[in-house]
């Protein structure tokens, strides 16, 4: 009789069908690669971990390598072995372009194709492309079964068609507001019955959590409203294992008060517009009463089960969350709005104005014309309001043709004691030829308002444009109903329009 044994880290026994009738299959544990018997032909079947956040999941894919490898040296020499190419969850993915996750499955996939070019015995197969929209999972919770078993019985030999561009929101929203029970864990605080870890519900708690922390890294802000003792709160974070930890949220509102008071106070806190809020809570009423006091907050409707985590948060993602690109700030957004709270703790501790910013000891520093500045002077351009004095809302390619008209491209970076804000600013002037250069684009994130830093980045500029032969500088003020209490800051600083 023929053999076949199957490496697998979840529950795959419907692969059995793709091997000949009479072929005796036999699995692996779950991850389990320390017996390795005889057998006439392997197969690998390690599929994408869910349960693994982006910042492990380099050293889980790895270690699957690392498996494989004690497979390829134990096995029957010369055995088959089939090699089944990783599906990336696109519908998971923070980015559309340059997403972390599918960089690692791309770099375990190439890692699969290496070893079947080096071992004339190995074949790479493809899992079927709806595969990843097809899941089930309320049997993946349950019984760890993420694939159907028709579309494990339709392994190709190819890879297929390449998936379509991720769906982008319009503006990407900066902040989601987060309820405790029933929503971030199963459970109730008062009742002492949360879980975040075990069997369902509670496994699919902790892959909401996991995902949420991915958005943080990513740099969507995370807030706490819950209707919740805050001593009770930190207790529960200090004795459960959780992926999230309290430190992962930007702002914690944990009383008996009005949600949309919480809300508010969270906005003031952050110093963000609550148009770039979402309010996720599992309670109807409070979903209804946000919704109502607060129209300018995205507030989704919740899962009715905790099965649907998952599509719920890739409908998160397309609605609100997924960037286009993520950028190296992106990257460091929560530890700046960190900062930033110390920042405002220093200014309240009753020193004057002048003494404060002392304190602060700021850097200014700007990068001229450098392209890898782009994708984050996009960014600044298209989504600031309050200080953008111009409102160009410049694209990328934009910034590109500016270079070749000979623009002069300002990327502001600032620093000061509590940590690096990274890049925030943004400044673009345009030569006419005949020494006059016309500022038409001057924009300063609302994250380092109010520390002069406009006026300082405004002279650094100058000198730049100075520098560069400019005889005369004017600028352009667009107004709007954001900027409009700056429309003198142009000419108080000596520039004419």
């Amino acid at each position: 009789m023929r053999s076949a044994h199957i490496f697998r880290n979840a529950t795959l026994e419907a692969l059995s069908a793709i091997f000949d009738a009479g072929t005796d299959c036999s699995f692996s544990g779950y991850g389990d690669v320390s017996d390795v018997p005889a057998a006439r032909e392997y197969f690998w079947a390690y599929t994408f971990p869910f349960e693994s956040g982006s910042e492990n999941l380099a050293g889980t894919l790895d270690a699957y390598l690392s498996g494989l490898q004690l497979v390829l040296k134990n096995r029957v020499p010369d055995a088959p072995m089939t090699l089944l190419a990783m599906a990336a969850p696109g519908c998971f993915a923070v980015a559309a372009q340059n997403d972390f996750v599918a960089a690692q499955v791309a770099r375990y996939n190439a890692a699969l194709a290496k070893i079947a070019e080096t071992y004339p015995a190995c074949n790479v197969k493809f899992l079927p492309d709806e595969t990843l929209n097809t899941i089930d999972w309320r049997l993946y919770f349950l019984t760890k079964l993420a694939f159907s078993p028709r579309a494990l019985a339709r392994v190709a030999d190819s890879a297929g068609t390449p998936a379509k561009p991720l769906p982008v929101p319009a503006v990407r929203k900066k902040c989601i507001v987060l309820d405790l029970d029933g929503t971030l864990w199963a459970g109730t605080l008062d009742e002492d019955t949360i879980s975040c870890d075990g069997d369902y519900p509670a496994n699919a708690f902790r892959f909401f959590q996991t995902r949420l922390k991915e958005l943080a890294q990513s740099g969507i802000l995370l807030a706490i409203s819950s209707k919740n003792d805050m001593e009770a709160v930190r207790d529960i974070f200090r004795r459960q294992k959780m992926p999230l930890a309290l430190e992962d949220f930007s702002a914690v509102r944990c009383d008996w008060r009005d949600k949309a008071e919480h809300l508010k106070e969270i906005a003031s806190e952050l110093n963000l517009g609550l148009d770039s809020f979402v309010f996720v809570d599992n309670t109807a009423a409070e979903r209804g009463w946000v919704k109502s006091a607060l129209p300018q907050v995205a507030v989704p409707d919740f899962p009715d089960a905790p099965y649907d985590l998952p599509v719920f948060y890739g409908d998160l993602l397309t609605r609100y969350f997924r960037a286009q690109k993520l950028t190296a700030e992106d990257l460091q957004k929560t530890e700046q709005y960190r900062s930033n709270a110390a920042r405002e703790r220093l200014a309240g501790s009753g020193i004057d104005y002048e003494s404060y910013l002392r304190e602060l000891q700021i850097e200014v520093s700007v990068k001229i014309n450098d392209p890898a500045t782009f994708p984050r002077l996009e960014q600044i351009s298209q989504k600031t309001n309050q200080f953008n004095l111009c409102v160009s809302r410049l694209r990328e390619r934009d910034f590109e043709e500016l270079l070749t008209l000979g623009a002069v491209i300002a990327a502001v970076s600032v620093s000061d004691i509590f940590g690096d804000s990274g890049c925030v600013g943004l400044a673009v002037a345009v030569p006419d030829g005949n020494g006059v250069f016309t500022i038409r684009e001057f924009a300063l994130s609302c994250r380092v308002l109010g520390r002069k830093i406009e006026t300082r980045m405004l002279k650094l500029f100058e000198e730049e444009l100075r520098s560069r032969g400019a005889k005369e500088i004017r600028a352009r003020f667009c107004p709007t109903e954001k900027n409009r209490k700056y429309q003198n800051f142009f000419g108080d600083n000596g520039i004419g329009a």
